[in-house]
């Protein structure tokens, strides 16, 4: 039985990167998706597969064009990982790693947890791709942060909005 659990865990952490690879395109701004796939990632496995998740995006955007680039649509490689919005994109798998977490901390108000993982996912992400933006662009553009800031908080909404979604899901497969 525990060994069917590790394959139906391993099948969704890779199904995950598939929908982020295949989402990234097609999205207002090409990151945002990707995030919202990773929010959701974290909200629905454990922090360690949710954390593969993002780690396994980032390997495939090395080898195929499914990364962001802000100025070029998707690209692909090492240059668009360390690329100005490279911070936000190595910042993925953190994201969807502490959103798992927070959700499995013991609370009266289920809830509560996701809320409090997403912030502190979200500013863990945010904060992180900002400061790499800042350091490898050498200019602080305000206009661009608070775009940002405000696509990946409307993520943030939507994956707190789907909770019910999946609390339903979770409740019935007695997860």
């Amino acid at each position: 039985m525990v060994k069917d659990q590790v394959w139906k865990s391993i099948g969704i952490c890779l199904l995950f990167c598939g929908l982020a690879c295949v989402l990234g395109p097609y999205s207002l701004s090409c990151v945002s998706a990707a995030v919202l796939v990773m929010m959701i990632s974290g909200f629905l496995q454990a922090p360690g597969f949710a954390f593969v998740s993002g780690l396994l995006y980032l390997v495939i955007g090395i080898f195929l064009p499914v990364l962001p680039d802000w100025n070029h649509g998707m690209t692909k490689g090492f240059g668009a990982l360390f690329g100005t919005s490279g911070g936000m994109l190595l910042a993925l798998p953190i994201l969807a790693f502490t959103i798992a977490i927070f959700r499995r901390l013991p609370m009266k108000y289920p809830a509560l947890n996701l809320l409090i993982g997403l912030a502190a996912g979200f500013i863990v992400f945010f904060g992180f791709g900002l400061l790499w933006f800042v350091i490898k662009s050498g200019t602080v553009d305000l206009r661009a942060m608070g775009t940002a800031f405000l696509l990946y908080g409307l993520d943030a909404a939507a994956a707190f909005a789907a909770y019910p979604l999946f609390s339903r899901a979770s409740r019935r497969k007695g997860g």
